[in-house]
């Protein structure tokens, strides 16, 4: 799988950063491994006292480290590492080890040698490139591990620049910056292409996913190498901008990429030009036309002319497969239902779609006139005001659908099945019976529907489908069903020609669908199409426009070409308007808004958000301590919990809300107090407002992306508190949370950190190294990390 990508809603993120592959979860377990002699464990100060495994119990006491899974405390580094095995690590290939530097016999000249300056003493050298981080990090340990090292790899260059390595990122974790140590020969670092090393290099490279991630960096400088300029990160490659990938669905994948998704393979899609694009692998299609024709998944048309609001489709029973249902309100019309309003539900989330030109809808418009709605297990709905519906779903939800649209089971003669599962032989029956809410329902016309006592005109019009302006279609799609569909509609519209217009786009629109491209038949006074301000018609346009939120839409549409309004050149689709590029909106966070938009985002109001030129910036927000985050009228905002007497605003202090209530008698706060809460305190007592959040005196809490601060707000301000952290590196070489240095050569699976004896409610985690034996040699390095998180 390729980095950067997204775990169980963006709780989990995973990326690069520096050498070294990152998981970071929102609770501020950061997990980083270099796929070769290093792994890096940080938990919050939150986590002390209550972690346990080879990183030991986090309780700034190192002396008690060495404590087994059954709570004892041992002196023997072997017992403990091996009582910290992981479940079902006790087979034959599971190594136990030797116990710490007792592993190796280094003759006095192989420690005088490898301690010298020009290998692992220069840990030590006072004036070495590693001095500046004596104070910080005493390198005595690293300096023995290295010796350690060396002798048992008898001398190999690698294994010194890994020691050294491993020291170097320490500091650099703990904010000390070194001069570059490494020189030509020596622990050089190839880079691939288009990039180059810097020895301080950013902690968050720039990436096709986020392109201003060095801005704010909360992560320390270290060694990396940066893609050079004009570059950008994708995945572990840096590449021009322009060849980006796509981030889809908390995964990254390169451009041009082609993948099978879902547990069924029930889509494929493509990432081109950063955008990823889906179709179902096998799909059915339903639609319904005009005032009352329907032709179901399995093929089979007829007609029902009953308004209400009407379920379309459903999965029915028990499927393993997402639920979903549309359903449709249509509204009497010359005895006849037109449809107003297109509902779709699925996983929580509820979609109403108005059907007429102003609907202020933006789910996804592949033209002025067409709107279509995709889900991410391939059902898709389309529809063109205000006659026509497609619905498509994958063959995966054969046999488990139901309503007007039939049960997808590839036999129309079943089509007509009730929600109970009663098979019907009327439309007016089957269609009733899918009737659903409390709209002002109608039955239809039943026994007084008109009747064409001579449908002769009707036909002559509606066989213009049979003649040659559709002839390359007829072989693709049989138009006689179509036909029939416009003969009655048309029949009993007493000639309306807006009808007989909609029956031939339908089948033209169809046909597009199917691949088939057809001459344009709409002229002057036949079937235009008036298309809105600063657009026109094409009979071959594009199904994926360009719009704010993807310009570049147009190239490699997966789409047909259909029938649409097409912005003039210099406009751009925003939402249904075609308007100056200088004019879009912005698309954020799955939704979109207008240029110049101000909107509270966040349950608790945290943000507040401008959309200007096409971005949407951003600002900490948060409600004072007598305000409330709410909806009101569709807006979310802060609001006054009461109105109550006004106060005088002394200066410097922060008035929480305005005042709309005139004066009046009551209690005011002395000269010398304002009103916290509902106290009057001198202004010494007041809260603080940390990133447009209020917080009471004294309180104390995490603040940060990654709670790496620990803040009180009181006279001092906020303290930036860091992590505990637990290192494994070289062969392996283990430091723990409070920083307790061992060796250990086992060649099994081990707990290295896990949540133990919380009782307050702390997120559950567990991180497990898988170690093996390193070249043939009896040391042992990490091979595999393991992490999971509860979240």
């Amino acid at each position: 799988m390729t980095t950067p990508f997204f775990l169980n809603n963006g709780t989990v993120q995973v990326y690069e950063s520096g050498f070294s592959v990152t998981i970071s979860t929102v609770f501020g377990l950061v997990v980083s491994y270099d796929a070769n002699h290093y792994v890096q464990i940080s938990v919050p100060y939150g986590y002390q006292n209550k972690t346990c495994g080879l990183c030991g119990d986090f309780n700034n006491h190192p002396e008690d480290d060495f404590r087994t899974r059954q709570g004892v405390v041992v002196s023997s580094d072997v017992v403990f590492a091996n009582s910290w095995k992981a479940p079902g690590e006790d087979d034959d290939g599971c190594g136990t080890g030797c116990g710490g530097l007792g592993c190796a016999s280094c003759t006095d000249a192989q420690t005088a040698l490898y301690g010298n300056s020009d290998h692992c003493g220069i840990l030590q050298n006072s004036s070495g490139p590693f001095a500046a981080c004596h104070e910080e990090l005493p390198p005595q340990n690293f300096m023995e591990s290295c010796v350690f090292d060396l002798c048992f790899g008898r001398g190999y260059q690698p294994i010194l620049c890994q020691a050294l390595s491993a020291y170097a990122s320490q500091c650099q974790q703990n904010g000390v910056q070194l001069p570059s140590w490494r020189r030509q020969g020596f622990c050089e670092i190839p880079c691939p292409a288009n990039s180059h090393f810097e020895s301080q290099g950013t902690g968050c490279p720039a990436t096709c996913v986020n392109p201003n991630s060095t801005q704010n960096c909360p992560l320390p400088a270290q060694e990396s190498c940066i893609c050079n300029s004009g570059y950008i990160l994708s995945g572990g490659n840096c590449v021009p901008h322009a060849q980006c990938g796509c981030s889809f669905e908390g995964n990254y994948y390169h451009s041009g990429e082609t993948v099978i998704l879902d547990q069924d393979c029930g889509r494929q899609c493509n990432c081109s030009y950063g955008s990823m694009r889906c179709r179902p692998n096998s799909f059915g299609t339903c639609w319904i036309r005009g005032p009352g024709s329907y032709q179901t998944f399995d093929g089979l048309t007829y007609q029902y002319p009953g308004a209400c609001q009407l379920t379309l489709a459903k999965v029915m029973g028990m499927s393993s497969h997402p639920h979903f249902v549309v359903s449709a309100e249509k509204v009497p019309q010359a005895q006849q239902g037109f449809a107003r309003v297109l509902k779709f539900e699925a996983q929580g989330t509820h979609v109403s779609i108005e059907m007429s030109t102003n609907s202020g809808i933006q789910i996804y418009h592949s033209s002025i006139h067409s709107i279509i709605l995709r889900t991410s297990f391939g059902v898709t709905v389309q529809t063109v005001w205000p006659h026509f519906v497609r619905i498509t779903a994958p063959v995966v939800y054969s046999s488990s659908i139901g309503g007007l649209c039939g049960n997808f089971n590839g036999h129309p003669h079943d089509d007509f099945r009730t929600p109970n599962g009663i098979l019907v032989n009327s439309s007016q029956a089957f269609g009733d019976s899918w009737r659903d809410g409390n709209y002002s329902c109608s039955d239809g016309c039943g026994t007084s529907c008109p009747q064409c006592t001579n449908d002769q005109p009707a036909r002559a019009q509606c066989e213009v489908i049979t003649l040659w302006a559709f002839a390359a279609c007829h072989e693709e799609l049989p138009p006689q069903n179509f036909v029939e569909s416009c003969v009655f509609d048309l029949c009993v519209g007493r000639g309306y020609q807006p009808i007989l217009c909609q029956a031939l786009s339908a089948y033209a629109s169809q046909c597009q669908q199917n691949g088939v491209q057809l001459p344009s038949w709409r002229r002057q006074g036949f079937c235009e199409i008036p298309c809105p301000a600063n657009s026109h018609f094409e009979s071959q346009g594009t199904g994926c426009p360009a719009t704010c939120v993807n310009p570049n839409s147009t190239q490699n549409c997966p789409l047909p070409a259909q029938e649409s309004c097409i912005c003039n050149s210099g406009y751009i689709l925003s939402g249904g308007n075609c308007v100056p590029h200088a004019q879009c909106g912005c698309s954020f966070e799955g939704n979109y808004y207008h240029s110049g938009e101000t909107v509270i985002l966040d349950q608790d109001c945290g943000r507040r958000c401008n959309c200007s030129y096409g971005s949407m910036s951003c600002q900490p927000y948060g409600c004072g301590p007598l305000e409330s985050c709410r909806l009101e009228e569709g807006e979310r905002g802060c609001r006054p919990n009461s109105f109550g007497t006004c106060w005088i605003r002394g200066p410097g202090l922060s008035f929480p809300f305005s005042c709309n209530t005139p004066c009046q008698e009551g209690c005011q706060c002395d000269d010398g107090f304002v009103l916290n809460g509902n106290q009057c305190v001198p202004p010494t007592g007041c809260g603080c407002h940390h990133q447009g959040r209020y917080r009471q005196g004294g309180e104390q809490f995490w603040a940060g992306d990654e709670c790496q601060s620990l803040c009180s707000c009181d006279e001092y301000g906020c303290h930036p508190s860091p992590h505990g952290t637990c290192s494994a590196s070289g062969d392996p070489h283990y430091l723990t949370f409070d920083r307790n240095a061992y060796d250990f050569q086992g060649t099994c699976r081990y707990v290295l950190a896990t949540l133990c004896n919380d009782t307050t409610g702390l997120h559950q985690f567990s991180v497990e190294a898988r170690n093996e034996a390193w070249r043939g040699l009896p040391v042992s390095i990490t091979a595999e990390v393991f992490v999971n998180v509860w979240v």
